[in-house]
């Protein structure tokens, strides 16, 4: 059976050092004028500004793996958990959580060629979609 083309972002598994596999969070800010999209399991990027932006493909650093957020939703009134961060105005900026523990270990899936034992240890690039 071939594997299925069904991408879901980085999805931690354990850390390096074969630790109990339990995630520390970090806790950052978007912003609440930050209109783009951020998804469970996205990577993000530290802004000069201090706020927490959606890395894109190419980026040298990056801050951590998107794992969730708390904000002011102004159609509903109260603020809301959300493991995506939605974009758009919002009526706060969103308290993310993010795993950025360097021993962290991810698994995400590749496109369009296969995984092969030299490949294992070096960087990759990523594609990032529309969070669903």
């Amino acid at each position: 059976m071939a594997n299925a083309s069904a991408p879901n972002g980085f999805q931690y598994f354990g850390r390096q050092e074969g630790g109990s596999p339990t995630v520390g969070y970090t806790i950052r800010k978007v912003a609440a004028a930050n209109a783009t999209a951020i998804g469970f399991g996205d990577p993000v990027s530290q802004l000069n500004t201090g706020y927490l932006t959606l890395s894109t493909a190419g980026t040298l650093s990056i801050f951590g793996v998107f794992a969730g957020c708390y904000y002011l939703n102004t159609a509903v009134g109260r603020i809301v958990w959300s493991p995506n961060w939605p974009g758009g105005t919002q009526g706060s900026d969103a308290t993310a959580y993010i795993i950025s523990d360097p021993q962290a270990m991810f698994q995400v899936q590749a496109e369009n060629t296969a995984i092969t034992f030299g490949d294992i240890g070096l960087n990759v690039n990523f594609t990032i979609g529309t969070p669903a």
